[in-house]
């Protein structure tokens, strides 16, 4: 819902940390930010800058870098987050001032691909001023970078300079008494990042990550016994479940972009409405793959701009947790929807074992895609239930699906060129 909602973000979160912020406070805070990491897609960036009397990131490793909102790095932080305490007292202008470096430094290595949302998230109990001339000295008169400002704590005495601070940024203010205000609090910045897209008309369309349909999940997933846990294109003769199983989602933002109004209606905002979508299932994509062209040794495999897998032979979402039945039921492995490509294409090591980039995930991660994109390594495959192990070389193709994906299929080497000739009857005869 939130990716279609909106269009690709950094994002850098400002947590104060000073002894103000004690208590019940800070637990509303440390909830908000956890919160706010839960909105951020696989498409975003972001950290997290701690202040008191200095700042500090909560990850030591990504110090002065913005890192991709993937499923490790957001639970990492949480945790992180979950740990921290408050203390001394909040300089509000060497965390501001560290914040803007930051994008300005990202801005400066990455200028050619940062055409996306850039906001900073305060989270406070208030600021002694408006710090105006920080903010003339980084984003204005343009203010690329929406500064948006959560104020916590019942009692608070002043809102004016937080609220000025968002409002002059092209951001949005918000206050948060209680944590049963935390989640609907916090989505209302995606209203504000959402209008651009509204105001140009874009069509913002968005494929998800492969995950399992919830009434699936909530159910059993039986299978017969001996049949593998992988996933196949007709699994459906040997599984039992209820649901739709693997799926993708394929969504698409509506907007208010009525242009004209009566009398007595309301201006249009531009404001979100909603997401519509629907769901493909991972199993109708791949009776869509003509198998039995690609040879007895060819298969087919689909993996998002990420490099994360959609479908491919050795991708096995699920266990089995008893062997012993007729029918076993499978459990659902943890990160299934985050697997990547190196986990299941496996590049023959370097003789001197050092341990080097994936050659195919730069390959179809980083390179433009065309219908004769080829490449070819040495990988490690398996046979007699993955007892035994041999090298071969393949050759890999692939295509764009329409910005959503990518398809590669994989043939070993010089498959197809050679035909064997039989002779003909009358040869025989003569």
């Amino acid at each position: 819902y939130i990716q279609a909602a909106t269009a690709p973000k950094n994002i850098l979160i400002l947590l104060d940390s000073s002894g103000s912020m004690k208590g019940l406070r800070f637990s509303i805070a440390r909830s908000t930010v956890s919160k706010i990491l839960e909105t951020l897609s696989d498409e975003d960036y972001f950290n997290v800058l701690q202040f008191s009397d200095e700042p500090q990131y909560v990850d030591e490793c990504f110090n002065d870098t913005l890192m991709p909102a993937s499923v490790d790095n957001v639970k990492r932080i949480q945790s992180k987050i979950d740990a921290l305490d408050a203390q001394k007292f909040a300089n509000f202008e060497k965390a501001l001032t560290k914040a803007f470096e930051l994008f300005r430094k990202e801005q400066n290595e990455y200028s050619s691909h940062y055409l996306c949302n850039k906001a900073i998230m305060l989270i406070t109990d208030g600021a002694p001023e408006n710090f105006d001339h920080i903010f003339d000295r980084f984003n204005w008169p343009n203010k690329t970078i929406r500064v948006f400002t959560f104020l916590i704590g019942k009692e608070v005495p002043e809102n004016r300079q937080t609220k000025w601070m968002a409002c002059v940024n092209k951001g949005k203010f918000t206050h948060i008494s209680t944590r049963a205000d935390v989640q609907e609090n916090v989505q209302k910045y995606i209203q504000v990042l959402s209008r651009p897209l509204a105001i140009n008309k874009a069509q913002h369309k968005v494929w998800s990550p492969v995950y399992l349909d919830y009434v699936t999940e909530q159910g059993q997933i039986l299978v017969n016994s001996g049949k593998p846990a992988n996933l196949g294109p007709f699994f459906e003769d040997s599984y039992t479940h209820q649901g739709l199983g693997l799926v993708l989602t394929i969504s698409m933002p509506v907007y208010d972009r009525r242009d004209e109004v009566g009398p007595k209606e309301e201006i249009p905002q531009r404001n979100l409405l909603g997401v519509v979508g629907t769901d493909v299932r991972i199993n109708e994509l791949m009776k869509l793959i003509p198998t039995f062209e690609l040879g007895v040794n060819g298969y087919a495999f689909a993996i998002t701009n990420h490099g994360n897998i959609v479908f491919h032979p050795d991708y096995r979402p699920f266990y089995v947790e008893s062997a012993f039945r007729a029918q076993t039921e499978l459990k659902l492995r943890p990160k299934y929807n985050s697997v990547e490509l190196s986990e299941v294409e496996l590049p023959v090591p370097s003789e001197d074992g050092k341990t080097k980039a994936h050659p195919l995930r730069h390959y179809f991660v980083r390179l433009r895609s065309g219908g004769h994109n080829m490449t070819t390594i040495p990988v490690l495959t398996h046979c007699d239930g993955m007892k035994r192990a041999a090298e071969r070389q393949q050759e890999y193709h692939f295509q764009d699906i329409e910005n959503a994906f990518r398809l590669v299929f994989v043939s070993p080497k010089n498959h197809g060129n050679f035909r064997p000739s039989v002779p003909s009857v009358s040869d025989f005869k003569s």
